[in-house]
């Protein structure tokens, strides 16, 4: 008699198992608290450049300049899942 021995091989986020399915693990890209928070400083930015009468001042801006990198690490580091 011969074994055979299965395994499971994981790559990325995939997961192929004994029986040939592939699995993925993971999250949707619009489910992404960090995609939010980069989208909306985006928005803000663009807004900022293309008002003629600046809604938010220079300094406001310095401040989120400043946030928007602490809060993309404290976000990564409580990722769970990839994108996918």
């Amino acid at each position: 008699m011969r074994l055979v021995t299965l395994e499971v091989i994981t790559y990325h986020n995939m997961e192929i198992n004994e029986n040939g399915s592939v699995i993925t693990y993971g999250k949707k890209l619009i489910t992404s608290k960090t995609f939010w928070v980069n989208l909306l400083a985006f928005l803000i930015s663009v807004l900022t450049w293309l008002s003629t009468t600046p809604q938010v001042s220079a300094e406001v801006l310095s401040y989120v300049a400043m946030i928007l990198p602490i809060l993309n690490i404290l976000l990564r580091q409580i990722t769970s899942k990839p994108i996918v």
